[in-house]
């Protein structure tokens, strides 16, 4: 039964019951135990070892919790797939095909959370516009010719938006990914940027 043939009553009765069995808040209601085939058992452990050996590694450490957690998340999905898909879903086991629409799930959520949780991504943001709004505020042409010459540094982004050097470190190599500039390192926390000839032509 997919959602596009549903009229509203059809929905809302499905989603009634459906809270009704397993979600009530009645502490004496009965408890259902739903199992899983041995095929499904068998695709979600190899998920699990994947996250594990072939993800984990490849993922920045902050997102080490949430990661190790994500198989977890991919049998809820599959259950939520399962309990749609059947009328009376906790006498029916979950089947591979669903648990693998789990996984899927969770697989598309891998680069959210890569980006959610780098250092130079979604954390780099806020401090990333900061720099940009700073040196588009440099209006003199004296000063805007200097920079494109001689280029800036680090340690003058942080005194210019007052942020500390780890989080302006970040946000620069957030800004060289997306080419609005150029970061040099030279093995000092004190990075070196060029700025592109009409940077400030388009600022």
């Amino acid at each position: 039964m997919g959602v596009t043939n549903l009229t509203t009553d059809d929905y809302n009765r499905k989603i009634t019951k459906l809270l009704g069995l397993f979600h009530t808040q009645d502490k004496n209601a009965q408890r259902f135990q739903v199992g899983v085939t041995p095929e499904a058992l068998q695709l979600i452990k190899r998920f699990e070892d994947d996250i594990r050996w072939d993800i984990l590694p490849k993922m920045p450490e902050a997102a080490r919790p949430c990661l190790l957690k994500a198989h977890g998340q991919a049998v809820r999905f599959a259950w939520d797939i399962h309990a749609w898909s059947h009328d009376d879903p906790h006498l029916h086991l979950i089947t591979e095909a669903e648990m693998q629409l789990g996984i899927d799930l969770v697989r598309a959520s891998f680069q959210h959370i890569r980006y959610a949780y780098d250092p130079c991504g979604l954390t780099a943001f806020s401090t990333a516009q900061k720099i940009l709004q700073s040196l588009k505020n440099i209006v003199d042409s004296w000063e805007q010719d200097k920079i494109l010459d001689d280029g800036i540094d680090s340690t003058t982004i942080q005194q210019r938006i007052g942020v500390k050097s780890k989080e302006v470190n970040n946000a620069l190599q957030l800004l060289d990914e997306h080419n609005y500039l150029a970061v040099y390192d030279d093995a000092t926390n004190n990075l070196k940027i060029a700025l592109h000839p009409d940077f400030f032509a388009y600022a």
